[in-house]
């Protein structure tokens, strides 16, 4: 009388294994890009709500922008802003429906780590705690809204009806840095020095975030928010800074200024 059979054989169970390793080996990347195409929506999102955000404010303050970095006492005269208590994103945050998250892109790997704000020199400790500050994810444009970033007293505010394009000027874009504004040659040197950047890759170093695609998200000075690749932003004419000019000529300019 013949025995039934009631396990697998070894050479049965080598090719279960092998099918679940290949199956394992072609969805794996397809759950990473999923993933990744999530975290660049959330961040769109956020953008969208920032955007919503400067929309109302502008509205309420005559089409005026709030300034990159505020003036702080607690700093005294003649001092550089960085580490201030009042920046843009504090100007804003009133009109911030999503206070809890929308500060924070998750795709950002610096964005468990806090921005500069209340961190400055002359602000107490006691008053730095309790202080409001943010995740890294987010900047200002410093190319061009930077008049509150050094000793230049009084600073002037930036109007919306001062800028020729508003459509085609960066406001803010996804940074690692911990500064609430970033200027356009961080990413221009990195072209140059790291060609993993160049080919849409975040390796060390770089400081605008890449999602998949290539593309970063921004919002604009006109307040609308897109998700576009970077290297349209400079070429052919930058939208960084009002000057019209050819950014071919511009990014030499910054590359050679960071040479010499």
């Amino acid at each position: 009388m013949l025995r039934r059979r009631t396990g697998f054989t070894l050479i049965e169970l080598l090719v279960v294994i092998a099918i679940i390793a290949i199956l394992a080996a072609i969805l794996f990347p397809v759950f990473i890009a999923a993933k990744a195409k999530a975290q660049q929506a959330a961040c769109a999102g956020n953008m969208k709500q920032i955007s919503d955000a400067l929309y109302l404010y502008l509205n309420d303050n005559s089409e005026t922008f709030p300034p990159n970095r505020i003036r702080d006492p607690l700093m005294g005269p003649g001092v550089k802003l960085n580490g201030t208590r009042f920046n843009w994103k504090l100007s804003i945050q009133p009109y911030i429906k999503n206070k809890e998250d929308v500060w924070r892109c998750r795709a950002n790997r610096n964005s468990d780590s806090l921005d500069e704000t209340a961190t400055g020199a002359g602000i107490p400790a006691a008053v730095a705690s309790t202080s409001v500050r943010f995740p890294i994810s987010y900047a200002y444009n410093g190319d061009y809204f930077n008049q509150f970033s050094d000793e230049r007293d009084p600073p002037r505010p930036i109007k919306l009806g001062e800028i020729r394009r508003p459509t085609h000027m960066v406001l803010i874009c996804e940074s690692v840095m911990d500064t609430p504004d970033i200027h356009a040659d961080f990413a221009t040197e990195y072209w140059a020095s790291y060609p993993d950047y160049s080919a849409g890759k975040n390796v060390e170093g770089c400081r605008i975030v890449l999602h998949c695609g290539k593309v970063s998200n921004f919002v604009f000075a006109d307040t609308h928010a897109r998700s576009m690749q970077l290297m349209p932003t400079f070429v052919p004419i930058t939208m960084w800074y009002p000057g019209n000019q050819a950014n071919y000529d511009y990014i030499a300019g910054h590359l050679a200024d960071d040479a010499r």
